[in-house]
């Protein structure tokens, strides 16, 4: 049965109310009112999908939308396959429906009143590298992200993935305006891409927004996100192919404005991608908005209707220069508000007017019958032209201002996460608090930023310094709190651990970092049994956690069970190719059971992906110092003191090297400055008590052996029989000083 398309436009108004008012159960119960009238309409099934998929029903999704080619649908079905990791299908249903798609652009038709529900390529381009990324194709995923970015730089997902993959990005370039934000800015305004408005924006651009750049036309020229330089450069490091999705789609029509079309291919290659990844011409031009002429309401209005707004109709022989929306035709009043804000638009209205002129004498050539046909979805995108309540669009200047403010704001932050994703602490702290305005810089995502730099660069005091504001901040975040338990963890701060691991559990118990805390509090006081129940409990509550899997490796190796150990490192490591802890751990594993070779292979993979941590240093050196090459673990070592000038085990290796080195008194600079760093360690007033020893100074030896007697009973026989040969020289002054000190027993 079919209905009349007044009729079904009730059924869409009520379901969008329901869904924005977040009443779900009253939105699924509609649209399945309307659903039913018709299960072959594509419509129907769109709306219906979207609230089940919002509901939480992914298998339901799924079974609704298979096989429909409908974009709408499509893309329901892929978000559905993201949740239930069926990527594959998910891409594959994405890949049907591209011809509808890849050339859609709706940038600026949203706002707080109006919308287009339909995806365009830009967030399709975003779904498709989720579901690339967690399906393992990294190629493929960034490939995805790129093009998503070039379409539209304020989708910070796509930013985030291309960072979280590890690619080496030139910031600059990303968050820059674009030849498709040109044209959508222009399509909002109705405005035909040869007014002398354009070149006024033109030139505006060029000198608020792209200063670098030089560009013969600002509508053509999009920079390189991945490099600054000539565009035969490399994009990025990382990844260096093309799906075959994106190469299949290269012979696509290329949907370019006028204004790209007066350009040969060879100017349009010089774009937001170089020529190391060809992306297809139909994802570089702009999508051709702005050659669709002009439309007024064609939609057949039923006839009382039309009378009253005939009625409403000002008396003026000055044309509505702004159509009207399409959620407005219904509506008495739409006329009358459209002509009294149509005074607002004049700068433009000049350009425009023969243009609705004809178009107006068109329409009224052609009478409207009584019933009305519904619009599909694939044109439900409103034309901008008014916004309700006397409020105007805002002007080209105005939109070009609002993009630039948050062009730079994104840009501003993306360089800290940027830096952060390369592992570079110090210059992600440089950025972030560099930011401006202030609340920025004290917002909680960033503050959990500088406390994860800051827990990287192991500087541990400052980032509980950042996590405790952060708290502070937001006492109900979860997120964030495993790394905050870790520190506290290091920092050997029982009390407030414990306090952490209560709070958070009583906000979220179905969390996983709940459980990672309480299981940190648990190998806090050793009761490592204990810290594996929870941290099972963890993967149980998200099988794709990568941390809990490093934690879980971390208690296995105290417990002394390697084989467990690796598997739980390698589990991390299958979740997140780039997690350099598990690649630690795996190598901790090895070095314990004597595979040095292993050891070092595993070592040297961590800190390729973090090159900046001194632990990874310290024990690439450690297996150097075991094969005897001490001038080369020494180099390690000293490269380790500067990258943490405050870490423990960097100058307690390095002074173990340079006694070896038989460098006395260079070893004895470093170990009194450890000595104030770390006054309750053993090791190091053992190590001074025999140097001191070697110097001749047996009084300043004998303290220290005393000492360290008082801190260490388990090495009391060794300790003794240093204090009782303390008139006898030695070869060897290191003998059996243990190699493992506090901060290598575990790093996370």
């Amino acid at each position: 049965m079919s209905l009349k398309a007044y009729i079904v436009q009730q059924f869409r108004e009520i379901i969008w109310y329901s869904l924005d008012n977040g009443l779900l159960s009253n939105a699924t119960f509609i649209a399945e009112r309307l659903y039913v009238y018709d299960t072959s309409n594509a419509d129907a099934k769109h709306l219906f999908s979207l609230c089940l998929l919002r509901s939480g029903r992914y298998l339901t999704v799924l079974y609704m939308t298979e096989g429909v080619k409908h974009v709408g649908c499509a893309y329901i079905y892929a978000l559905a396959c993201l949740q239930l990791g069926k990527c594959k299908q998910g891409i594959a249903a994405l890949e049907a429906v591209s011809s509808q798609w890849t050339k859609s652009n709706y940038m600026y038709q949203h706002d707080d009143q109006y919308r287009c529900h339909l995806p365009d390529a830009a967030a399709i381009f975003c779904l498709l590298g989720h579901l690339s990324k967690k399906g393992g194709m990294m190629k493929k995923a960034t490939d995805y992200y790129i093009c998503s970015v070039k379409l539209n730089p304020f989708l910070w997902e796509a930013f985030d993935g291309l960072c979280a993959l590890g690619c080496n990005l030139h910031v600059k370039n990303i968050f820059k305006a674009t030849a498709g934000m040109q044209a959508a800015r222009l399509k909002a305004q109705n405005i035909p891409v040869q007014t002398n408005i354009l070149k006024n924006t033109e030139s505006y651009m060029s000198q608020n927004i792209d200063t670098e750049t030089q560009s013969t036309n600002h509508m053509v020229q999009t920079p390189d996100i991945f490099n600054s330089q000539k565009n035969n450069t490399p994009l990025f490091v990382s990844y260096c192919q093309q799906s075959s999705f994106l190469n299949r789609l290269e012979t696509a029509e290329t949907p370019g404005s006028p204004t790209t079309q007066q350009h040969d291919s060879s100017e349009m290659s010089h774009g937001f991608l170089d020529h190391s990844i060809s992306t297809s011409s139909s994802f570089i031009s702009p999508p051709n908005f702005l050659d669709t002429k002009i439309r007024l309401n064609q939609t057949k209005a039923n006839p009382t209707i039309r009378s009253n707004i005939d009625k409403d109709l000002p008396k003026s022989s000055t044309p509505i220069d702004i159509p009207q929306r399409r959620s407005q035709r219904h509506l008495p009043n739409a006329s009358k508000i459209a002509s009294k804000l149509a005074s607002t638009t004049s700068s433009i209205r000049d350009s425009r007017k023969n243009k609705l002129q004809n178009s107006r004498s068109k329409q009224e050539e052609n009478p409207q019958s009584s019933t009305a046909q519904i619009p599909s979805s694939n044109q439900s995108c409103f034309l901008y032209g008014q916004k309700p309540n006397g409020q105007t669009v805002m002007s080209l200047v105005e939109r070009i201002e609002a993009e630039t403010c948050l062009l730079d704001l994104c840009k501003s932050i993306a360089d800290g996460c940027h830096a952060l994703a390369k592992y570079d602490g110090a210059k992600a702290i440089e950025c972030f608090k560099s930011l401006q305005p202030a609340s920025q810089r004290n917002s909680v995502f960033v503050l959990s930023k500088i406390g994860r730099a800051y827990f990287e660069m192991v500087n541990y005091d400052e980032a509980e310094k950042y996590f405790y504001r952060l708290r502070k901040a937001d006492p109900t975040r979860v997120e964030d709190m495993e790394i905050y338990s870790t520190v506290l963890w290091h920092l050997r701060k029982e009390v407030e651990l414990s306090f952490l691991a209560h709070e958070i559990l009583d906000l979220d118990r179905l969390a996983p970092q709940s459980w990672c805390i309480i299981a940190n509090c648990f190998s806090l006081q050793r009761e490592h049994d204990q810290a594996l129940k929870c941290i099972r409990r963890a993967i149980q509550l998200n099988p794709n956690f990568a941390y809990a899997y490093t934690l879980e490796g971390h208690e296995y190796v105290a417990n002394e069970e390697y084989e467990r150990a690796q598997t739980s490192f390698r589990n991390a490591m299958r979740v997140d190719m780039r997690h350099y802890n598990a690649w630690y751990g795996i190598g901790m594993v090895f070095l314990r059971v004597g595979k040095n070779d292993l050891a070092m292979y595993h070592f040297r993979k961590a800190a390729e992906i973090n090159p900046t941590n001194a632990v990874l240093l310290c024990c690439i050196g450690m297996i150097v110092e075991r094969n005897k090459d001490f001038p080369e673990a020494l180099q390690l070592y000293k490269k380790a003191s500067e990258l943490a000038p405050a870490s423990a085990l960097a100058r307690f290796k390095k002074a173990k090297v340079l006694v070896c080195l038989r460098q006395y008194h260079l070893a004895l600079k470093e170990l009194l400055f450890l000595k104030d760093l770390a006054p309750d360690e053993a090791n190091v007033h053992f190590l001074l008590g025999k140097l001191y020893k070697q110097l001749g100074d047996k009084p300043s030896a004998m303290r220290h052996l005393t000492v360290a007697l008082n801190l260490d009973n388990r090495a009391s026989h060794l300790i003794k029989e240093a204090i009782e040969s303390i008139d006898e020289p030695e070869e060897n002054l290191l003998g059996e000083t243990g190699e493992v000190y506090k901060n290598l027993d575990r790093e996370e």
